[in-house]
């Protein structure tokens, strides 16, 4: 179960929600607006938006959870001004047709990309303005046939790649700045028929 369960229109702020067994909020309905709380140690998400939501994700910080510190599944949150660092997965994970508008978002340290996108031709996110610095993986990561648009986003020394496009994905990449002190080339990796 869930720390927060949302499935309704409603507005969940201010909350501190730590050490569930499962995603610390999870909204499985409406349109409602999750502000200004703190997920931390979570064994799934610090947050999740399934089953078709069109949530409000904005102004959260989501760290040491053991999935994404942020999750879109099948839903298309607007995720906004979040912070999202230390998780075991991604800083923000996307994927299973979701098509999110990801904007001015920091996500720093995480495990594997900053921002994770993949699943399929249906997942469409807008990924603007975002900074993802210091990821293990990608600061960007696209895989499995997903098709974002990137731009004017900010990826400092993120360790594989700034952008890395696999598994026959597609994406538009614009006006996004790339920066890394040391390691090898490439910045932006396309690769597997992407």
């Amino acid at each position: 179960k869930p720390g927060i369960a949302v499935a309704t229109n409603c507005t969940v702020t201010n909350n501190i929600v730590h050490h569930i067994g499962y995603t610390g909020i999870a909204i499985t309905g409406g349109s409602p607006r999750i502000a200004n709380n703190v997920c931390f140690r979570n064994m799934g998400g610090g947050i999740g938006s399934m089953k078709g939501t069109t949530a409000i994700i904005e102004k959260n910080e989501c760290f040491e959870n053991f999935y994404a510190g942020i999750g879109c599944d099948g839903s298309s949150p607007t995720i906004k001004d979040n912070n999202c660092h230390d998780n075991i997965r991604a800083g923000i994970g996307i994927s299973e047709g979701s098509s999110p508008q990801v904007t001015g978002n920091l996500c720093l340290n995480n495990r594997r990309a900053g921002i994770g996108i993949r699943t399929g031709a249906e997942t469409r996110p807008v990924v603007e303005a975002n900074e993802c610095r210091a990821n293990a993986m990608a600061g960007i990561g696209i895989e499995e046939g997903a098709r974002p648009t990137l731009r004017k986003n900010k990826l400092i020394n993120n360790k594989l790649v700034a952008i890395g496009v696999t598994g026959g994905a597609q994406a538009v990449i614009t006006e996004n700045d790339l920066s890394r002190e040391g390691g090898l080339p490439p910045m932006i990796a396309v690769l597997e028929d992407s």
